[in-house]
């Protein structure tokens, strides 16, 4: 048995044991030498007529979407319909309101200043549901102050790349979709990529979940036209093996154009990548997440080898999952995925850890409560779930590979330190 077939046995037994050991469902990519290790599906495309999920299902990839946005940008570039110094309002006169210093570059590498559009009041509640035409979306944040001055700060910023969206359309004369689909996709021949719209008929939809306490649901309706350069791409395993291969190859635009693209400009931000390293390995990354879908694409150009998730529930733990499978790609690893085990904890101590936690750098509240024997961990009125002891001080959730480890003053959640009040 050759090394290479060793490491598609191991990462089968990695990821067969982590999606019977867990709540999961989604597509994971391999990709080695240009050579595919893993090409497979777990779980549910749509839980309400018990459809699996297929290599051809067809999956919002959110975020992902930014790094077809800023290829777009350089197509035209190279096609010497727009400069990359260029002031923002050389091709968005419409809205002088926008500081005149702010450049295609630093749209780019969420570098402008611009407040993200996430972070207006009502944007979960309202905003992302109701239809805008694109004026009256510009206009809920044209108005406000920048965050910083243009250039001076990496700030992660949905609006700057809708204004991205804007000038494709205006430059090109087409719009958004039209655009992709001429110079990426069809090139490519991603034949089952588009733009999401959940208003519209898509056959071999993976549909998006949530998980709210011990029950698996819809996630929340968005109107996604407003998010197409943004995050509103869809896409199937197949095609982003394509697009996989036009980055490695680098097919669509010139190699200074690929070597701009793969800079860290700013605070580890290409255009449309994050650029750092893992394991002394140049990474370049994104992650896209949004109503009931997760996704992480990882590119390792030192190993030739690139790693993608397109999961179908918005709480999946990408990270840990990909971060195993580059374990097991450069050192042929077994790992072999169980539940940790229960501990025995008195009541006594379970109490000790009772209250509301806040994150001193946020507005992010939620509390621990103990309710007929059992621990629960509540971020709002939906986001309710039980976790368990695996040890005296830290407890894991009952159905995700996520833990919280409680210290005397707080407990870690994600990497952060939530104070008890």
């Amino acid at each position: 048995m050759n090394k290479k077939t060793n490491i598609k046995g191991n990462l089968t037994e990695y990821l067969d044991s982590y999606a019977n050991a867990w709540l999961f469902s989604g597509n994971i990519l391999v990709v080695k030498d240009n050579e595919i290790l893993v090409n497979k599906s777990y779980g549910y495309s749509d839980i309400e007529h018990n459809t699996l999920n297929n290599i051809d299902a067809k999956f919002n990839i959110c975020s992902l979407t930014k790094a077809f946005t800023a290829m777009a940008v350089m197509i035209l570039q190279e096609k010497s319909l727009l400069n990359l110094k260029d002031k923002i309002n050389k091709h968005l006169p419409e809205y002088p309101e926008f500081n005149k210093d702010i450049t295609i570059h630093h749209l780019l590498t969420h570098s402008s200043g611009i407040s993200n559009y996430n972070n207006l009041d009502g944007f979960f509640e309202k905003i992302k549901q109701v239809f805008y035409s694109k004026a009256e979306f510009v206009k809920l944040f044209k108005d406000l102050p920048l965050d910083f001055n243009p250039g001076t700060e990496f700030r992660y910023s949905n609006s700057g790349y809708y204004l991205l969206g804007l000038m494709i359309e205006k430059i090109s004369n087409q719009s958004y979709e039209e655009f992709i689909t001429e110079n990426i996709f069809k090139p490519l021949g991603m034949n089952n990529s588009g733009i999401y719209n959940e208003c519209n008929i898509l056959k071999n939809k993976a549909n998006g979940y949530e998980l709210s306490g011990d029950t698996l649901r819809n996630d929340s309706f968005s109107e996604w036209s407003k998010f197409a350069p943004t995050g509103g791409i869809y896409s199937t395993l197949e095609d982003m093996t394509k697009w996989n291969e036009s980055l490695i190859k680098q097919t669509l635009v010139s190699k200074e154009a690929y070597n701009k693209i793969f800079t860290n400009h700013i605070s580890n931000y290409g255009y449309g990548w994050f650029i750092n390293e893992q394991d002394g390995l140049r990474k370049y990354s994104h992650n896209g997440a949004h109503n009931g879908y997760m996704n992480q694409f990882n590119i390792y150009p030192d190993e030739n080898l690139s790693v993608l998730l397109m999961c179908n529930y918005r709480f999946a733990n990408v990270h840990d999952i990909s971060n195993n499978i580059l374990d097991i790609v450069l050192n042929n690893k077994q790992l072999k995925v169980s539940k940790p085990k229960k501990v025995d904890l008195s009541i006594e101590q379970c109490k000790k850890y009772i209250g509301e936690y806040e994150d001193p750098d946020d507005d992010d509240n939620f509390i621990v409560s103990l309710e007929n024997d059992k621990m629960y961990l509540q971020f709002d009125e939906t986001n309710k779930f039980e976790i368990y002891p695996i040890s005296q001080t830290v407890f894991n959730h009952i159905h995700i590979d996520e833990q919280y480890g409680f210290a005397q003053d707080g407990i870690k959640v994600w990497g952060d330190l939530y104070k008890k009040i």
